[in-house]
């Protein structure tokens, strides 16, 4: 996994995993709407979630609530995080 964000702002995060034909994608977007793309190895939507999960919990974050499937999209989903400091 590649980190492009971290240590540059500890601001809350919302992370959006996508299916594609390829894989998976991973875009974190922040309380002020910028955004960074992370690597993911997952390619499976179950496998990136816990692959991120366990990612953003090892840098010093907190899973807010569950993952959710916007418009029961099974293609995307998203789960909010905070840092813990």
């Amino acid at each position: 996994m590649t980190t492009y964000f971290l240590g540059r702002r500890l601001l809350p995060i919302e992370v959006w995993l996508t299916a594609k034909d390829t894989g998976v994608t991973c875009m974190l977007v922040r309380g002020d709407e910028t955004t960074d793309q992370l690597t993911v190895d997952s390619l499976s939507i179950p496998g990136a979630q816990r692959e991120i999960t366990g990612y953003l919990i090892g840098e010093g974050y907190t899973p807010i609530g569950s993952w959710a499937t916007p418009d029961n999209d099974a293609d995307e989903t998203v789960r909010s995080f905070k840092h813990g400091s």
